[in-house]
This record gives structure tokens, sequence and C-alpha cells, in this order.
């Protein structure tokens, strides 16, 4: 234990990939800092062939997280789906004073849980974990850092929860207006469709165009659609 809680303090290397809920325990992987910059998203895009994981008991990770004496300090992403949320983390974790998470599972999942109507009687104590799960994404590899999760979108349906907590963690949404989200959904599968033609074998070769035709402008250029943007910083009381 004492060994747990001495690696759980010292850095975010070992990770807290997945819940698995019928053991009622935590998977973890061993990450580097070069591999938290890399990844778009800390899910199963992680694991390759030569990944290990380690299982451990919530019973236990609590003694451990307790022991570490681990703090619940970061803040959130909150978004919509194409709103440039993964090229905005990026921007943040350039500064040193920021260590950046992108799309944790686990956070995910306690999402889901919280929708799940049979959570009370399967997980009783989902308050308690969520605290704990918090804390091991909190750690940072330089002690003046802060982590910010850019979460999943539908996790931003718990947002109020997370916002709430007694830690007080503050956070930015990110968001347009209807017409351009529908717009870029539009957009994102015709390119979709058009990338699977053209990868097609003997399917025509797509040059690279001279000038794009956003669907959101008739012009091409970017439509101000008075809902665009991003809400300022947002305190959890």
């Amino acid at each position: 234990m004492h060994e747990l809680a001495e690696e759980l303090g010292r850095s975010p290397e070992l990770f807290p990939f997945a819940l698995d809920l019928p053991g009622d325990s935590v998977a973890f992987i061993r990450l580097k800092k070069s591999e938290y910059e890399q990844a778009s998203f800390l899910d199963t895009r992680l694991l390759t062939p030569q990944t290990s994981q380690r299982a451990l008991a919530w019973t236990q990770l609590g003694a451990a997280i307790d022991a570490a004496q681990l703090d619940e300090r970061c803040g959130f992403i909150f978004h919509i789906g194409h709103v440039g949320s993964t090229l905005l983390s990026r921007l943040i974790g350039a500064h040193t004073c920021v260590f950046s998470l992108r799309e944790p599972m686990i956070l995910r999942t306690f999402a889901r849980l919280r929708d799940d109507p049979v959570q009370p009687r399967a997980w009783p104590d989902l308050d308690a974990c969520i605290g704990m799960g918090l804390k091991l994404l909190s750690r940072t590899f330089e002690t003046p850092q802060l982590a910010v999760i850019k979460a999943t979108s539908f996790v931003s349906e718990i947002a109020a929860e997370l916002l709430a907590r007694a830690s007080a963690p503050k956070a930015v949404a990110m968001f347009v207006s209807p017409e351009s989200y529908i717009a870029t959904q539009r957009w994102a599968r015709i390119s979709g469709r058009l990338r699977s033609v053209s990868s097609r074998p003997g399917g025509p070769a797509l040059g690279r165009p001279t000038a794009l035709r956003h669907p959101g402008g008739r012009d091409g250029r970017a439509r101000d659609t008075g809902g665009a943007g991003h809400a300022p910083l947002l305190q959890g009381t």
C-alpha cells in the first residue's frame, strides 16, 4: 500500500484508464508525459498490443489516495462536438502552468452511470468514486501546474454537478449556434464520403481544391450567426 500511495502521489504516470464495473475496480495503464501530450483521446485508442493493465479494487485505491493525500484540483473544458475543443486544449496545455488531459474515459463512464436507473443500487458510493477519480485526474507532472480536463461532449450533462463540488473548479464552455452546428455536421459527412470514395481501389483521385465553399456561408467564408463562441469562465457555485 505504501508503494502504491507513493507512486500515485509522485506523478500521473499511472493513469486511471477505465472502470471495471463488474469487478468493482479501476484499470490503470502507464503513460509518459509525451504520451499525454500526443493523445487526443484518453480512451481505448491509447491501447496497443504491448499495453499492460493493472486492476485496483476501489477499497485499495481509496486507501492509497488518502495515504498519498491527493487533492481534487482541476479545471474543465465542456463543449459540444466539432467546435475546436481539442485545439483549445492543446493551446492551453502549451502553457507551462497547465497539464491538459483530453477525454478521459472514466469521466465518460461516471456520466453514463449517473444516468443509469439502476445506479443507486449498483453504485451507492458513486459520489465518492467520482471524487476519487477527479483526485487521480488532478495529478500533474510539475508542482505548480493545474490539470485542465477536456471532457467528452456528453459529460457536459453533469457539468453543473462537477462545478458545484467543494473544490470549486472553473470551466470553459464551448458552443456554436444550432445553424452552424448542423452545417458542420453535414460538411463532415460529405467530407467523409469523399474520402471513402477516394480511398477505394480504382476510385477517383481527389486533388487539392483551389477553394472550398464552407456550408456556413454562400461565399465560402465563415458566417457570423451571432451564437458562435465560448462562454466565459464559469465559477462552480
